[in-house]
């Protein structure tokens, strides 16, 4: 019997445009009749975590990756990197000006070069969505590098050469560790801070085993989930790399995914 169901957002509960299917809006609330704890795990940070998402009144979330874990409204763990080593990297990407973000709990800083990539990713979102609208990302897009000060940041997200990459290391060495990366893009977390870890985490502070854990996710980083759970779902539209070593694929947001593998599953 399943006594905690993890969810990635973007990609696995939500489609970043459409929103969340009904179907998945009923899956959490039976989960929860079935006295299944239903947990969000996300890379976004706790602020931009969308009202869609907020709705749904979970029990607990796990976001920025890792780094902070609440559950009931109790803060369980929050780490953010070290304010003199994030302002050393931002002072490196910016003299290297490379398109770079930063992410505190509620806000993401970017450069003008991140700016205008993050733009496209969205147009092209909407566009392949056959709809004219953005639905509710609560990322603003700004040029707002500057304002990262005296903000705990958890987060860095880079395009990179390798040797940016390398410099980066340098500053921050054991104190990070690189969450998911394709080509010339990667995301930076805290060292110990991935999503499996957090799930232990939690699993520990609620007397959950890992074989009353069941997680689905989508990305490259949701394969650390696989650490702390019995069955990792991947969703039909995942990245290559977690539909390889994932315990099964689901299918798509919107044809019911995530509600028809746990009806198969009897957790609901």
């Amino acid at each position: 019997m399943y006594k905690l169901l993890i969810l990635d957002i973007d990609g696995t509960l939500r489609d970043e445009v459409l929103g969340i299917p009904e179907s998945a809006k009923e899956a959490v609330h039976l989960c929860q009749k079935n006295h299944c704890s239903v947990v969000i795990c996300t890379g976004r940070s706790i602020g931009t975590v969308q009202d869609d998402v907020l709705h749904l009144e979970v029990d607990g979330f796990i976001t920025g990756g890792g780094n902070y874990i609440r559950y009931h409204n109790k803060v369980l763990f929050n780490q953010t990197f070290d304010n003199d080593l994030i302002r050393k990297v931002v002072d490196l990407l910016k003299y290297k000006d490379v398109p770079f973000s930063i992410e505190s709990s509620q806000k993401v800083f970017m450069n003008q070069k991140a700016l205008e990539i993050f733009e496209a990713m969205n147009q092209l979102k909407i566009k392949h969505s056959h709809t004219n609208k953005s639905f509710n990302n609560k990322i603003i897009y700004e040029n707002n590098i500057d304002e990262y000060r005296n903000q705990d940041i958890h987060k860095i997200c880079l395009w990179k050469s390798n040797e940016v990459l390398n410099e980066v290391e340098n500053i921050l060495q054991d104190k990070m560790q690189i969450a998911q990366s394709d080509d010339d893009y990667c995301e930076i977390i805290q060292k110990d801070c991935d999503k499996g870890i957090a799930i232990q985490r939690l699993q520990e502070e609620l007397h959950i085993r890992k074989n009353e854990t069941i997680c689905f996710g989508d990305g490259q980083n949701d394969i650390a989930m696989m650490e702390a759970t019995d069955v990792m779902v991947a969703m039909k539209k995942s990245h290559h790399m977690l539909k390889s070593v994932a315990s099964s694929v689901c299918e798509d947001i919107f044809d019911n995914g995530i509600y028809k593998e746990l009806k198969r599953r009897s957790v609901i």
